[in-house]
C-alpha cells in the first residue's frame, strides 16, 4: 500500500514544505502497522525507516536508517505482506527493490536491483507511480514517457518465485 501526498504542512508556520512519500507495512495477516518508510528529501537518494510503538503509536528510526534508496527515489510502496519495498528512481529510469527485515524493519537491496524500466521490451521511462497487485506477486509501474501530459506507459513485473527480484512480463 502506498500513500502519496504532493505537499506537506509545516506545523509551526503553516507553510508548505517539500513532498514526502510514505508507505506502511504490517505483519502478514495483521491489521496493525509495524513499520513506515518514506523518501527522504533532506538526504537525496535515501529512504527513512521507522518502527511504531505498539503502546503509544510513536515512531522511532529503525537501526541503519536512512537506507540507500537509489538515485533520488520519489515514491515507495510495500507489498501486502510487508516483505518487500519498491522505490522509484525517475531520473535513473529504474525501480529499486528491498527486502524488509520482519524483526528489525531494516531494508536490504536485493541482488540485481535496481531494475531498469526501459528494458527488455522497450518499457517506459521516468517511472512516476508504483502499485502492487496479485497479493504481492505483481508490480505495476506507471511511466511518463514523453513531453505530452498524457504520454505514458505501464510496465508489469512479476516478483520472482526463486529469488527476490523482478521479471518483466
Amino acid at each position: 500500500m502506498a500513500y502519496r501526498r504532493p505537499w506537506s504542512l509545516e506545523r509551526l508556520r503553516g507553510a508548505l514544505a517539500s513532498a514526502v512519500f510514505l508507505a506502511c507495512a504490517g505483519a502478514a495477516g495483521a491489521q496493525s502497522v509495524q513499520y513506515a518508510y518514506s523518501t527522504n528529501t533532506s538526504s537525496p537518494g535515501a529512504l527513512s525507516g521507522f518502527a511504531k510503538s505498539a503502546a503509544t503509536g510513536a515512531l522511532t528510526a529503525v537501526a541503519g536508517s536512512p537506507f540507500a534508496g537509489g538515485l533520488a527515489p520519489q515514491q515507495i510502496a510495500l507489498d501486502p505482506a510487508g516483505k518487500f519495498a519498491y522505490a522509484l528512481n525517475p531520473d535513473a529510469d529504474s525501480v529499486s527493490m528491498f527486502q524488509v527485515d520482519g524483526t528489525t524493519g531494516a531494508l536490504s537491496e536485493v541482488a540485481g536491483s535496481p531494475f531498469g524500466t526501459v528494458f527488455p521490451s522497450g518499457g517506459g521511462t521516468h517511472p512516476q507511480a508504483v502499485a502492487i497487485g496479485g497479493g504481492g506477486l505483481y508490480v505495476y509501474i506507471g511511466n511518463k514517457t514523453g513531453a505530452l501530459p498524457n504520454d505514458g506507459s505501464i510496465d508489469v513485473y512479476q516478483v520472482s518465485a526463486t529469488a527476490p527480484g523482478l521479471v518483466a512480463l
